[in-house]
């Protein structure tokens, strides 16, 4: 089976091209490589490649393309709020581009990495968000263009073209592509590089989390499940694997025990929740490990630090966090969104 992969020059896109070839499957990348320049790993992406935006794919690059998995994008809030016009251009017209393109060329599966982003802030902690659509109150730019995506790809949907949307926690994990901008992998990177752990609220705020491994592999097994989830929006995470900020912190704690856990800003943070896993414990627990070893997980990312010659200078620079990678790009003339 014969799989394109956009943004796979990326964090997970990286690790899930790795893991599909592992799998016997044919695999294509396309990406414009605004992050390619930042491996911490030397990679060998011994597959083919497309260097194109996805808003200026012609339906004969997707030939013989089987399954499209749509990775590419601007790939979280703050990234979202630096140019809002730029996220909308790629998270929602390069979708649909990408889905009216894939339609015309015959490819028969379409699996979208949206964002739980698109449940806002949660109302009621208490409640743990399922997928029903009277949760979505989508408050950035990059929440509201994936929403919005998610709805126009859904009403293209068919029997001969199968859409999966899936609305991952918040991944953590190791990658030759390494992000350190998001929650786990920057708390376990600031106890390493710094000895200290830092929090930039009062630590009470909810996150799920999902490793990076568990992602790709919710998206190979759902490559066979395709007529049982046409349609399908799901949660992706573990049940009853949502953990707040300072219990991250003392986890890390344990596994890197010389480093101080210091609460930096005390405001409460909003952006706060819960999430329901249930559905996709209900597809995927014969194939998916739902028992997730967080403090093994957190050894794993150590062990991935020693390794790479992790110091301050990666910590903190544009290698591993994407708003100052773009802004660099925008200020050398690399992105344009005109």
């Amino acid at each position: 089976m014969r799989i394109l992969v956009t943004g796979d020059t990326g964090y997970v896109g990286t690790v899930l091209c790795e893991k599909l070839q592992s799998n016997g499957y044919n695999v294509t990348g396309l990406d414009l490589d605004f992050f390619l320049e930042n491996d911490l790993v030397l990679q060998n992406r011994s597959y083919k490649r497309l260097n194109k935006d996805i808003n200026k794919v012609h339906e004969d690059d997707l030939r013989n393309i089987d399954t499209i998995i749509h990775l590419a994008g601007l790939s979280n809030d703050p990234l979202g709020e630096l140019d809002e016009e730029l996220t909308y251009k790629i998270n929602f017209d390069g979708t649909i581009n990408l889905i009216d393109k894939a339609k015309i060329a015959g490819v028969k599966n379409f699996l979208y990495a949206s964002t739980q982003s698109v449940y806002g802030i949660s109302e009621n902690i208490e409640n743990e968000i399922t997928e029903d659509t009277k949760n979505i109150q989508p408050i950035t730019a990059y929440a509201k263009s994936k929403y919005k995506a998610e709805q126009e790809m859904l009403k293209k949907k068919s029997e001969n073209f199968k859409i999966i949307i899936f609305r991952p926690a918040t991944v953590f994990g190791p990658s030759a592509n390494f992000r350190s901008d998001i929650v786990l992998n920057n708390l376990v990177a600031s106890a390493y590089v710094y000895k200290k752990l830092i929090i930039q609220s009062d630590g009470k705020p909810w996150r799920p989390l999902l490793h990076i491994n568990d992602m790709c592999q919710f998206f190979i097994k759902s490559i066979n499940k395709t007529d049982q989830l046409n349609g399908e929006i799901i949660n992706l995470g573990y049940p009853g694997y949502n953990f707040q900020v300072i219990d991250l912190a003392n986890k890390v704690k344990k596994i890197v025990p010389e480093a101080e856990i210091i609460i930096e800003n005390k405001k409460i943070d909003n952006r706060t929740y819960k999430v329901n896993f249930e559905k996709a414990f209900k597809f995927f627990k014969d194939e998916i490990d739902f028992n997730l070893n967080v403090e093994n997980s957190i050894s794993e990312l150590v062990n991935y630090f020693d390794n790479v010659n992790f110091d301050k200078e990666i910590f903190e620079g544009r290698k591993t966090i994407r708003i100052k990678q773009l802004k660099y790009l925008m200020e050398n003339k690399r992105i344009f969104n005109k």
